[in-house]
């Protein structure tokens, strides 16, 4: 992810950009700076691109580097902003969750801010969300393990519903370059439709639907299997996921 949001500064020619590397392994994207110090003294903005497990390892670095000058975006799940904040000169702080399309300016990114962070700040992170895709400011810290469920495990739901679109075909004799252009083109389509059309989801599927035909009877058998309910439950236990994995990494 931080190589991905690193790519996407620098393609803006908005940002110049650093990153922490002791070992000073290059990046075309981005200079390489052999400690936290060094590399904020240069900066202005410092993105939290690590992993939740991994931030102990940084803290006392960031304690003694960050300053209220400084702008902080996290995008470690699960990492409080009380955890964050913790001894920090700075309450510029903002807690993020995008997701991997953000390599494609398409990711859907959730974002809270700290109580104190500074307006000039919280548009700083919003400028940096916006070349990622979308962005939704929540209004309590705890939506973000919503957003987490819903958006940052989101690609994971339709992928698996093209996967099986690709396992249909080969099953079907369509060879595996043809069967991954049809269930590509199949997600590409259902996300035109609902980008284009102004309505809800199950609008479009009414719309498609014809009385005795083929979608009519695939969405019986889904509905005989419980189809959507099974996956709601899914949703709703990474969504509890995020939660647990919060109340862990933050005692």
């Amino acid at each position: 992810m931080g190589k991905a949001i690193a790519e996407q500064l620098a393609i803006s020619k908005k940002y110049l950009v650093f990153h922490f590397d002791r070992k000073l392994h290059k990046n075309r994207h981005s200079i390489a700076c052999s400690s936290i110090p060094i590399m904020l003294k240069k900066a202005e903005v410092v993105i939290l691109a690590v992993k939740p497990q991994n931030f102990i390892e940084i803290k006392e670095d960031l304690i003694q580097s960050v300053a209220a000058r400084h702008t902080v975006v996290s995008i470690m799940g699960g990492v409080s902003l009380r955890a964050i904040s913790a001894k920090l000169n700075c309450k510029n702080i903002i807690r993020s969750m995008p997701n991997l399309a953000l390599r494609y300016q398409a990711s859907l990114t959730g974002w809270f801010a700290h109580p104190e962070c500074s307006k000039r700040s919280s548009r700083t992170a919003k400028e940096i969300f916006l070349l990622w895709g979308r962005d939704i400011k929540c209004r309590k810290e705890n939506q973000l393990n919503d957003i987490t469920a819903a958006a940052g495990s989101g690609p994971s739901y339709f992928l698996m519903i093209a996967d099986l679109i690709y396992r249909y075909c080969r099953k079907r004799g369509f060879d595996e370059k043809k069967s991954l252009l049809i269930s590509r083109q199949v997600l590409k389509g259902a996300d035109r439709c609902y980008s284009s059309m102004p309505i809800k989801p199950l609008e479009i599927i009414k719309k498609i639907t014809s009385k005795g035909g083929t979608t009519e009877a695939a969405f019986k058998c889904f509905k005989q299997q419980k189809v959507e309910n099974k996956i709601m439950s899914g949703i709703i236990k990474a969504g509890k996921r995020a939660k647990e994995l919060e109340k862990i990494l933050n005692k």
